[in-house]
């Protein structure tokens, strides 16, 4: 490889395809690292000529461009029998890349690059300007978060490779079927393209495969690409349904623009349609009936009473708490019914010995209390018999 091409010193070869390559160069001129395209206008015979015209064309009108999702044209012009292209060098990693490792995508690497895309795009289609091999390769995730389009300027030779013999060019499978036929294209043309992308990073799949040029041409103007949530059943239905609306073969049926796309991709943040129906109410069901330990003592309701309702909250406090006790019994009636048991609830006592010793002690008490009692009655009938006496002695006097 070269080390120079024109007053460019070449520092790496970036990527390289059938029809030229893009390089790492330092330009002394300006002193910077530029992303140096160059393309071998002979690999395109007799149309060698409309494509430098093309380019130059496209190059000039993106001088106007301030977008900081789209990579500025520094320099375009023939350099030792190519057409070279001086852009911004961004560092990091491009979709293709990614797509290659299977890094897969979230919802949310989606709304990001769309975003950065969109505007971008959307900047760039309102001055007229339209990228014409946008894939995923061009599509550039910045080490900084940043989205950059590369090569909007430098993108003409899309116009002359589809109907070139031989490989197929990668820029191929994502092209609109109005740019397949040859044309003229508008925005709406790379939405088309956005949508070829977005479809293989949730399917890891492309959208329209085949085997050669003609095959693929094909797809893309007759053949409607399995809906990708039927391809990957975790993806969203609102993001198929945006993926799929974007491959309409109809410019007219697509998004017209890319804050269009922008807003619908904005309503698929939920990437999985069960994370939603977390949030969903539950059918209705019966409440849980209580524990047989736990169930009331309290009388049955009547059968023209209504049915307790299926969706109130579960009761959270014991169930003891809600037995209705006993109507207290007569206190001597009860305390008989604490010393006297029958052998069969002596048997079910978990502790008879001491129910027999707290009987036992509660005997005592009784037989002392009664004592007491007779003592103090005594006491009293012998006061009462000594007052009567002292009152007739009174008397008598």
């Amino acid at each position: 490889m070269s080390t120079k091409i024109g007053h460019f010193e070449i520092l790496s070869e970036l990527a390289k395809s059938a029809t030229g390559a893009v390089y790492k160069a330092n330009d002394p001129e300006s002193g910077q690292t530029v992303a140096l395209k160059a393309i071998q206008l002979s690999a395109f015979g007799e149309k060698a000529a409309a494509l430098q015209q093309a380019l130059t064309e496209e190059a000039e009108s993106t001088k106007s461009l301030t977008s900081p999702n789209i990579t500025p044209i520094f320099g375009a012009g023939e350099m030792d029998g190519q057409f070279c292209v001086a852009m911004e060098y961004v560092q990091g990693n491009s979709i293709a890349t990614m797509l290659a490792r299977k890094e897969g995508f979230s919802i949310w690497d989606l709304l990001d690059i769309g975003r950065q895309v969109c505007s971008g795009l959307d900047q760039a289609h309102a001055a007229g300007v339209h990228h014409y091999s946008l894939e995923p390769a061009k599509i550039m995730c910045a080490w900084d978060g940043s989205i950059k389009i590369l090569s909007m300027g430098a993108s003409s030779v899309g116009k002359f490779v589809a109907d070139m013999p031989g490989e197929t060019p990668s820029i191929l499978h994502y092209m609109s079927p109005e740019q397949v036929l040859g044309d003229k294209i508008d925005g709406r043309s790379n939405l088309f393209s956005i949508g070829a992308m977005f479809y293989e990073m949730v399917t890891d799949r492309k959208a329209f495969e085949g085997v050669d040029v003609e095959s693929v041409r094909q797809r893309i103007l007759d053949s409607t690409p399995i809906a990708p949530v039927k391809v990957n059943a975790k993806l969203h239905p609102l993001l198929s349904d945006l993926i799929m609306k974007a491959l309409s073969k109809d410019p007219a049926e697509r998004f017209q623009n890319g804050r269009e796309l922008l807003d619908s991709l904005e309503k698929c943040k939920e990437s999985k349609p069960q994370a939603a129906n977390k949030l969903a109410p539950k059918p209705l069901a019966a409440a849980p009936k209580p524990p047989a330990a736990a169930k009331p003592v309290s009388p049955a309701p009547s059968p023209a009473a209504p049915a307790a309702s299926r969706v109130a909250p579960p009761v959270t406090k014991p169930a003891e708490k809600f037995v209705v006790p006993a109507a207290p019994a007569p206190r001597v009636e009860a305390k008989r019914q604490d010393r006297v048991s029958t052998p069969a609830q002596a048997e079910s006592s978990p502790a008879p010995k001491a129910a027999a010793a707290a009987a036992a002690i509660l005997d005592c008490l009784e037989a002392l209390l009664a004592e007491d009692l007779l003592a103090e009655a005594a006491a009293v009938a012998e006061d009462e018999e000594d007052l009567e006496l002292d009152f007739l002695l009174l008397l008598d006097w």
